[in-house]
Order: structure tokens, then sequence, then C-alpha cells
């Protein structure tokens, strides 16, 4: 078989000479585009790492790879296919490029990766609660971007519960606690956290029944008072923010039909502090006569409020009101100054045409006339009075 021996040598001898000669065929293939970019550290890392799938390349063979972020320069990350950024990045939206070099030079077909960095946690606004019964409250708040929702609460800065995680992305918060005991006070603070996993944690808020309500401009009341046998619809609007005085006010706007005293509307402001009515307006009619009225109201000892309500509390203190009527060009000033008693005689639940609600029972007792009212932490007002007089007032409907 000598020919098969010659051609052995030949293509030895052919070897040599070609290897020696540095002749051969010249790899000018590109290595292909990595596939499966991936990043594999969580969008609130500023030195991110990815993994990318090998490079194909039909030549002389992967030896390494390039790598920038955005239009920085390009860095060599060896033959590794992870790579973890050396130098933190800002917080946006970036780029991660990559391509493969082989063993003869040619860079590959380059492939990207859009990503996000995020390492601020969100804001947490408007942190409010409603008390709806006596042993369930609604916690709402507000975040600057979409977050989860949880609340941790208990009748320490311990807490000591949670609710459980809604994991649903959202600007707008509502979580709802049940399991409560009356007559308790409340710890509690709010948790969001975005979808890079950063984490907002609200400061300590407490709560518990009877507290001042917390209203806001929109919310509605719509009541119906009967005195000698007449009926009357009677709705309360909150329509803005104001002042008396050095203290912060929200106004009221209200409404009689039919009037009332020949009284259709007008307004009163409220004190934040207190909740107790300091100045009201209103325009009326009287035997085919148009009059204006303005009232002033004082409360010695002044600062004081019916709240927080708690069981067995009580407390008097002097009411003054001063109105003053024009009637025709002409204008009278008359003073009504009454003391008043008022104690929380207990909870109990009672049913309105609104629905049935959980309240503190209170008398407001006036020498010896004695009123009874019920106020519900749910409506965030006085659901019902019985006057001394026997006029009854009963919430309609609400919207807060």
């Amino acid at each position: 078989m000598k020919w098969l021996s010659n051609c052995v040598v030949i293509a030895l001898s052919l070897a040599l000479v070609l290897g020696s000669a540095g002749c051969g065929v010249k790899d000018t293939f590109p290595p292909d585009a990595p596939t499966g970019i991936a990043a594999t550290t969580d969008c609130n890392d500023n030195t991110p790492s990815f993994s990318w799938d090998a490079a194909a390349d039909k030549g002389s063979g992967v030896d390494y790879y390039l790598v920038a972020v955005d239009s920085g320069d390009w860095i060599d990350a060896g033959d590794s296919t992870d790579y973890t950024l050396a130098t933190a990045i800002p917080d946006g939206d970036h780029v991660f490029n990559l391509k493969a070099v082989d063993k003869a030079g040619n860079e590959g077909i380059q492939g990207s990766l859009a990503f996000t960095i995020d390492t601020g946690a969100s804001t947490i606004s408007g942190v409010v609660v409603s008390i709806t019964s006596s042993s369930t409250a609604t916690i709402a708040w507000t975040t600057n971007e979409s977050t989860t929702s949880q609340v941790e609460y208990g009748t320490t800065t311990s807490y000591g519960s949670s609710s459980t995680l809604d994991s649903n992305l959202v600007t707008t918060h509502s979580v709802g606690l049940t399991g409560l005991s009356s007559c308790t006070t409340y710890h509690y603070r709010v948790r969001s956290k975005d979808a890079c996993g950063n984490e907002a944690i609200s400061q300590d808020y407490t709560f518990a029944e009877g507290q001042l309500p917390v209203i806001k401009i929109g919310d509605k009341w719509t009541f119906e008072e009967v005195m000698d046998s007449v009926y009357y619809s009677c709705i309360y609007e909150v329509t803005g923010e104001g002042k008396v005085g050095d203290q912060d006010c929200w106004i009221m706007e209200f409404s009689y039909s039919p009037s009332f005293l020949g009284i259709s509307e007008g307004s009163q402001r409220v004190s934040k502090a207190t909740w107790d009515i300091l100045q009201l307006q209103t325009s009326m009619t009287w035997e085919g006569m148009s009059a204006t009225a303005a009232g002033v109201c004082l409360y010695v000892p002044s600062g004081t409020s019916l709240f927080p309500l708690k069981v067995g509390s009580q407390f008097t203190r002097t009411e003054t009101l001063t109105m003053t009527v024009t009637v025709l060009g002409e204008t009278e000033t008359t003073t009504d100054t009454q003391v008043h008693t008022y104690k929380v005689q207990g909870v109990e639940e009672i049913t309105v045409q609104a629905g049935t609600f959980v309240c503190f029972k209170i008398t407001d007792t006036v020498g010896t006339r004695v009123s009874t009212l019920w106020y519900s932490d749910k409506a965030k007002t006085f659901v019902k009075e019985i006057a001394a007089d026997g006029s009854t007032t009963e919430l309609k409907s609400y919207l807060v």
C-alpha cells in the first residue's frame, strides 16, 4: 500500500510548508450576538450583575467578551458568561451592551438589554384611618409610585400584628383591620414596597374609637329633622378650609328644605382642633322680609372638646352665641349664653335611615333640659339626636 504511505508523506509535508509559511484559511466570520442576556440582581442594586448564553462562532471560537453600559467604554469581561459592574451607576433607565470577540480578533454582533436601577423608596402620604365598627377599621394612604400594601398594628409601638400583604402594585392603598378590641388605643404604621424591593415605612400613628374625626373637602351628610311634626331635609357639605382668628377651620355649607325658620342655606366654620362651630352665616326670609345673620361662638374654657370620646368622661363649659341680624338696613345683636355638661354614657348600636352604627351615647345637659346624641366613628358625625324639646334629627345618608 505504497500509495497510501506516499499520501501521508505528502500531507505531512504540505502541513509543514503551510504552517511555516503562515498560510491557511483566514477566519473572517464574527461571532453571533450573545443571547439570553439577563440581569441576575434586583433592580435596587446599583452594581448589577448580568449573565448570558455563550455566543456561537463558526471560526476560531470565542476568546472573550466586551461589555459596556449605555454609551460608556467597552470593558474586557474575559471568557465567562457573567459579569458584575465594578462601579455603581445612578438610578434610572440604562442599557447593558455585550459582544463577543473570537480568537481571530473578530468582534461579534452586539446584543443589548434595557434595565432600570431604582434604589429609592416611595413617598407615603395622606395616611388616614376610618373606624368602621367597634372591632374594625380601615387604613388608607397614597404613594408616589406603585407599591404593595401592608399595615402593622398593636397596642404598643412594638405592634405585634400585621395585615396580610397585598402584593398588588398600586398608588392608592386601603387595608382593613378586623378583630380589634373596643375602647382601645392602637398604634399602627403602613409599609409599601415597590417593584424593585425598596420599602417605605411610615411613622407611628394611633387610633381609637371616639377620636376627633378626620374629614376632607367633599365629605357630605344628609339629615332628616322632625320638629313640630314638620319634616326637614338638611344637607351639610365640606367645601373648603379657612381660619377664624388663629384657628384652622373647615368650611361647611348647609341647606334646609323646606326652609327652617326662614333659613334655606348658609355656611359655618368648624374648628379642626375641637370640632366646634366657631362662626356661621346665613340669609333668611321672615314675614316677607329678607335678612342676613352672622354668628360667633365662644367657649369657656377655650380649647376644650368633646373628643376623644371615652365612656364615663364628662366636662362642663360655658358656650356663648352672639348673633348679628340685619333686616332692611337695621342691625340687631343678641347674645345667648348657656352652660353645657356633656357626658359619654356608653357605647351602643343603633339603626337610623343611613344604616346601623356602633355609637357613643352622649347626654348634653343645660339646666334641667337634657338632649341625647349618638356619635359614629364610621359616619364621622352624630347620626341621631333627640333634643330636650322632643325634636329629632337622624342621618339619612353620608359620603365620607
